[in-house]
């Protein structure tokens, strides 16, 4: 009977996983941005912090060519421009426009409003021990599939 319990949690964190990434992908194509597109530009609100397509592939867990086309088709569309970094060969930043960082407050921004609201109505304590399982969790089910 307890193995039944464990399993249906298991099913329970899996659903409330689908279901967050339901609301991120359904805001996404509210804003007529594919899944990746908004995860890019996501990840490029963030201020203080300069991102390469390499960096993105590794953080997002995307394929590299997804990644690459989000880039493009967000470069053809006049949200983002890419940048020589200094002192490397070929590695290129990801910037914003103007008229990328003005879209980027109309919609990624809405997610990240919402998601603040969101944190101070649950409090901090509740998202570090959220966290904090989460991270557990993850790092055990890798140490069991590498056995």
């Amino acid at each position: 009977m307890k193995e039944k319990n464990i399993t249906e949690r298991i099913v329970c964190l899996y659903q409330q996983r689908k279901e967050l990434d339901a609301l991120y992908t359904g805001a996404a194509h509210r804003f007529k941005l594919s899944k990746t597109e908004f995860w890019v530009l996501y990840c490029l609100s963030q201020e203080n912090h300069a991102w390469t397509q390499r960096m993105l592939v590794n953080t997002l867990q995307f394929p590299k060519q997804t990644v690459n086309y989000a880039v493009h088709d967000l470069k053809r569309r006049g949200i983002l421009e890419l940048k020589l970094v200094p002192h490397t060969r070929n590695q290129k930043a990801l910037m914003l426009t103007k008229a990328g960082k003005e879209f980027v407050a109309e919609t990624v921004g809405k997610v990240r409003e919402a998601e603040l609201h969101a944190v101070s109505v649950l409090g901090e304590d509740k998202l570090d021990d959220y966290i904090a399982i989460q991270d557990s969790i993850i790092k055990a089910i890798s140490a069991e599939l590498d056995r």
